[in-house]
């Protein structure tokens, strides 16, 4: 049988009480007080070490509030961007080819529309605890993407600009403890709510360019990049992509990520869409080693499958036009 631990010694008589703040007499004054002074002082302390932790906690939650308020910043700057590329959409541009390969401008408009959606769908889930109506499986967001992509531009882009709307509402009204709240993508991966900004801002950026209107890779933000490479990285270097080391100077990082392969310099923009699988950037040394295969209309619609994926537009004859206002 375990011996107990020594009581520790006790300040003795009157000097407790004299010794206490109004606060703590205050928080004593409606409890049953032992009629020792020891009692009394471990009551103090288990009151005091209560008191920390609730501050901790107050902390944490004020640090996540923080950062969700951080992240949705981002979003609506991505989205202004965007909504300012988008705002003279014309139908012929429309209906032009964008960057990635078999898809039309409004086909990627419109898959940022139902992305935002489904994005939308996972915050309300997160922030109510319970399903928002029926979940679009895979073959129905496929059907949606084919049978919305025809529209005229002035369609697309208001569509587009409500699901937007919609979603950076659902974002604002999130309760700062719901935010950890795990949620599952269609692929069936699970991350916190906070992570649906993550991958909702990469979607805007990425197809930003890839609607080729004239933004490109190089104007993406440097926030974005740096953590853009941060998360490719770590995912490469987990699945041995052949590669030493990533070096991005104009960021000031580097990324080792194994132990053979070749180094590869670069400015951060070039070196992330390249990752991504869009078309090489001059600036990066050496010639690329080849690289990973990008998404286009012939791979499964599966919205939320890669760890970063979502919505985000703009549009003539939107409801609302504060979130296309570049930040």
């Amino acid at each position: 049988m375990r011996a107990a631990l020594p009581r520790p010694a006790c300040p003795s008589g009157p000097a407790w009480p004299r010794r206490w703040s109004g606060v703590v007499r205050k928080r004593l004054q409606h409890r049953e007080l032992p009629s020792n002074d020891c009692a009394v002082g471990e009551l103090f302390a288990v009151w005091g070490a209560d008191r920390r932790v609730r501050s901790v906690s107050d902390t944490m939650e004020t640090a996540a509030l923080a950062e969700a308020k951080l992240l949705l910043d981002g979003v609506r700057s991505s989205a202004g961007r965007l909504g300012a590329t988008l705002d003279p959409l014309t139908d012929l541009q429309a209906r032009e080819p964008s960057a990635l390969s078999g898809w039309s401008r409004g086909h990627l408009i419109t898959h940022l529309a139902r992305s935002a959606d489904v994005y939308r769908w996972l915050l309300t889930l997160a922030r109510t605890g319970s399903e928002p109506g029926p979940r679009a499986d895979a073959t129905t967001l496929e059907r949606a993407l084919h049978e919305g992509a025809g529209r005229s531009g002035a369609e697309l882009v208001a569509d587009l600009c409500t699901s937007v709307e919609r979603l950076l509402d659902e974002a604002a009204t999130m309760p700062t403890e719901r935010w950890s709240t795990l949620v599952t993508a269609l692929a069936g991966w699970r991350h916190p709510a906070w992570f649906t900004l993550r991958r909702c801002r990469r979607e805007l950026e990425t197809h930003h360019a890839d609607l080729d209107l004239g933004y490109t890779s190089a104007d993406w933000p440097a926030d974005y990049v740096t953590w853009a490479l941060d998360s490719t990285l770590t995912a490469l270097a987990a699945r041995r992509f052949p590669v030493a080391r990533i070096d991005a100077p104009d960021l000031g990082r580097t990324w080792t990520l194994s132990g053979g392969g070749p180094t590869v310099t670069g400015p951060g923009h070039a070196l992330l869409a390249w990752l991504s699988g869009r078309a090489h950037h001059p600036g990066c040394t050496p010639t690329f080693p080849c690289r990973p295969r990008r998404p286009g209309p012939s791979r499964r619609y599966l919205a939320g499958t890669d760890p970063p994926a979502t919505a985000v537009g703009p549009a003539q004859h939107r409801p609302r036009k504060e979130w296309l206002r570049p930040s």
